[in-house]
C-alpha cells in the first residue's frame, strides 16, 4: 500500500508529456489489453530541487541586465561584457548546456513481456522528457535468459526501437523549437543525438512525440509545417497498436537471437527436425558465424544495392569450408525479419574467386538461398538455419561439379547427395547450373 501511494505521488509530479504516456499505458495495464506494466522511476526530492533551481534561475534572469543576459550564440557580445574572459565564457556555456540537456528527474518505464509465461525475457522502454528541447526520448533495456544473454551481441539488443518504422529511426529531432535552443549552446542536431546516446537516453522518435501529445513537424524532411498534437481519442487506438507492434518486434528479435545462438554454437539442425531436408548431411562445415558492422559489410560485399541493404539492418559473416575450398557468406537481415528473408551474398575461394558477378553457378546458389521464406517452413525458428543448409548443399554440389575439371581432383561427386536433394525438393523449382543434376 505504501509503495502504491509513493507511486501515485510521483505520477502527480510527472511533466505533462510523461503523465499522458503513463496514464494511457496504465489504462492498458489495468484493462489487460496488452502484456505490459508501467512504473515511474525517480526521486521526489530531485523534482523539488529542480523546481527550486528553476525558480532561482528566473530570479537571476530578472535581476540581470541586458548586457549580462546569457546568450551563448553571441560570442562577441560575451567577450565585450566580460572583458574577453574566455574561461568565464566557457563556464557559462557549459552551465547553459547542462541546463538545456538535463532531462526531467522522473522517467516512465513500461515493460513488455514476450507473451509467454517466462518473465526472464522482456523489453523495457525508458521515457525521458527534455523540457527545454521540448521532446521525449526512448531507450530500451533488454532482459534475456542466461542462455540467450551469452550469445546476444550488441547489434541485436541495442536501439531495438529504431527498427519499428523504417522511416522513423530517431536520427532527427522532429519537434519545433529544439534547433533554436541548440543553436544557443553551439550544438548541432547530430551532437545532441550523440549526447543522448552517450547518456543512454535513447532517441526522440516521431511516434514517441505523438504518443506524448507533443507537436512535431508534419514531415521529417520539411520543418516548415507543424502537425497538431494527437487527440486523446486517437491516442486510445494508437497506443495499444504501438505496444502490440513493440511486442511483435521484440518477439521477432527474440526469435532471431535464438537462431543466432544456434548458429554461433554450430547447432545448425537444432530447429530443423520438422523441416523437409535431405537425409544426407552436407560434406562441408560451418566454422564461423560472426556479427559485422554496416561499414565492415559494405567493405566486404562484392556489390551493394542500397534498396536492399542499408544501415538499418543487421549483418553477419558465415564461413564454410571443405578441404582447401572456403565459402564466405555475407548475410543482411532486414528489420522486417522474418517477414522479409535474410539476404545472402556468396563468395567461393577455390581456384580463384567466384561470386554472383562472375559466376552463373554462384548466382543460382544465391537465388536458391534467398528465395526461401518463413511461410515455407514448419518451425518459426528455422529460417536462418535452413538458408544456411541450402547454401552448404549448394557449395558441395559446386565443388563436386567443378572438381573433376581440375588436377589433381580434390572433390568427387557423391551420388547419395544428389539423390537426397532431389528427394527433398521434388516439389520445388531449383535453379540449375551446368552439372547440377547427374
Amino acid at each position: 500500500m505504501d509503495r502504491e501511494w509513493k507511486l501515485q505521488q510521483l505520477v502527480q509530479l510527472l511533466p505533462q508529456p510523461l503523465y499522458l504516456a503513463y496514464m494511457n499505458i496504465h489504462a492498458l495495464e489495468l484493462a489487460k489489453e496488452c502484456d505490459v506494466c508501467v512504473v515511474v522511476v525517480g526521486s521526489e526530492d530531485d523534482v523539488r530541487q529542480l523546481e527550486i533551481a528553476a525558480q532561482t534561475e528566473v530570479v537571476k534572469s530578472n535581476a540581470s541586465s541586458d548586457t549580462d543576459e546569457l546568450d551563448i550564440g553571441s560570442v562577441a557580445k560575451k567577450r565585450k561584457t566580460h572583458g574577453g574572459n574566455n574561461d568565464l565564457l566557457l563556464d557559462l556555456m557549459q552551465e547553459q548546456r547542462k541546463r538545456i540537456l538535463q532531462p526531467h528527474p522522473l522517467e516512465v518505464r513500461f515493460t513488455i513481456n514476450n507473451g509467454a509465461k517466462s518473465m526472464e525475457e522482456s523489453i523495457t522502454v525508458k521515457l525521458r522528457y527534455f523540457k527545454r528541447l521540448g521532446f521525449v526520448s526512448a531507450a530500451t533495456v533488454i532482459s534475456l535468459s542466461d542462455a540467450e544473454q551469452n550469445y546476444a551481441d550488441a547489434t541485436l539488443t541495442q536501439d531495438v526501437l529504431k527498427y519499428l518504422h523504417d522511416d522513423d529511426v530517431g536520427d532527427t529531432i522532429p519537434v519545433p523549437g529544439a534547433e533554436y535552443e541548440l543553436k544557443h549552446i553551439n550544438m548541432t542536431t547530430k551532437e545532441c543525438l550523440d549526447h543522448l546516446k552517450s547518456k543512454e537516453y535513447g532517441r526522440p522518435y516521431r511516434w514517441l512525440q505523438k504518443m506524448c501529445c507533443i507537436e512535431i513537424f508534419n514531415d521529417a524532411n520539411d520543418t516548415s509545417v507543424v502537425a497538431t498534437p494527437t487527440e486523446q481519442p486517437k491516442l486510445q487506438k494508437m497506443i495499444p497498436d504501438l505496444i502490440k507492434s513493440i511486442q511483435q518486434l521484440w518477439n521477432y528479435r527474440l526469435n532471431l537471437i535464438k537462431q543466432i545462438r544456434a548458429l554461433v554454437q554450430k547447432h545448425i539442425d537444432l530447429y530443423l527436425k520438422e523441416e523437409r531436408l535431405p537425409t544426407t548431411r552436407p560434406a562441408c562445415s560451418l566454422v564461423q558465424w560472426t556479427a559485422l558492422t554496416y561499414e565492415e559489410y559494405a567493405t566486404s560485399a562484392p556489390y551493394n544495392d542500397s534498396e536492399l541493404v542499408n544501415g538499418n539492418q543487421l549483418y553477419y559473416r558465415a564461413v564454410v569450408v571443405r578441404g582447401s575450398a572456403k565459402m564466405e557468406c555475407l548475410v543482411s537481415i532486414s528489420s522486417k525479419f522474418p517477414t522479409e528473408s535474410p539476404l545472402w551474398f556468396i563468395c567461393i575461394y577455390w581456384n580463384g574467386q567466384h561470386n554472383a558477378m562472375n559466376s552463373a553457378a554462384v548466382k543460382a546458389m544465391e537465388f536458391w538461398t534467398n528465395s526461401l521464406t518463413q511461410a515455407q517452413l514448419q518451425h518459426p525458428l528455422a529460417l536462418l538455419a535452413t538458408q544456411l543448409v541450402r547454401t552448404m548443399y549448394s557449395f558441395d554440389i559446386f565443388l563436386e561439379t567443378e572438381g573433376p575439371l581440375y588436377n589433381p581432383v580434390e572433390y568427387h561427386r557423391e551420388k547419395t547427395l544428389y539423390k537426397g536433394i532431389r528427394e527433398a525438393y521434388t516439389c520445388e523449382t531449383i535453379p540449375l547450373y551446368r552439372g547440377w543434376h547427374s
